[in-house]
């Protein structure tokens, strides 16, 4: 649970990162074309993070 405005910023600042990495990530479509196993499970374990983050 967030408590203040400093917690509030630092979590909206993490959220982002993470949408950026997983922008970053369904732009490597040679990763997922090599290893589509670990892109996917890489994939979703960084959106149940975003999803945690956003609650």
């Amino acid at each position: 649970m967030i408590k203040d405005e400093k917690q509030y910023d630092f979590t909206k600042e993490q959220a982002q990162k993470f949408e950026r990495t997983i922008a970053q990530l369904h732009q490597d479509e040679e990763k997922k074309k090599n290893d589509p196993d670990y892109w996917q499970l890489y994939h979703d374990s960084l959106q149940g993070i975003l999803e945690t983050l956003r609650e």
